[in-house]
């Protein structure tokens, strides 16, 4: 079940006035983004060292300043090549912040011994990009 977008914004509003009845379940897997783009990854390869690193980045907009972002790598899956999952964790602020959509960059890194890899970007338990084939860089 998917909570309408007011109540989503009335648990966000709630939370930031520093509410302290729990929101249900469903808030606490939503993903408050408005939107997302300009998503790029790419594998950095080191040669000899038996160690690549994946780097994911995209461009998000929250409903708010203040939140804080992290882009973590999850589980990965099992496949040919094999599916490698980066979930974006957000932390709504803690006090007053401005009612105004803000842009942010996020960036996320992980080591990886492969160098052919899918990767895709979650948000709330949701798809939001997905790259069939991750180009590699020497």
């Amino acid at each position: 079940m998917r909570l309408p977008s007011c109540l989503s914004r009335l648990f966000l509003v709630a939370a930031a006035a520093g509410a302290t009845f729990p929101p249900p379940a469903q808030a606490a897997e939503a993903c408050p983004i408005v939107s997302s783009r300009n998503w790029h990854a790419w594998i950095d390869r080191f040669p000899g060292k038996g160690v690549n690193r994946i780097v994911v980045t995209g461009r998000i907009a929250l409903p708010t300043a203040g939140y804080g972002w992290r882009l973590v790598k999850a589980g990965g899956l099992r496949g040919r090549p094999p599916l490698q999952e980066f979930r974006l964790e957000l932390v709504p602020p803690s006090g007053m912040a401005a009612e105004v959509i803000t842009e942010v960059d996020v960036r996320g890194e992980a080591k990886t011994p492969f160098s052919n890899l899918r990767v895709m970007v979650s948000c709330g338990g949701k798809r939001i990009a997905f790259f069939d084939q991750v180009v590699v860089t020497d």
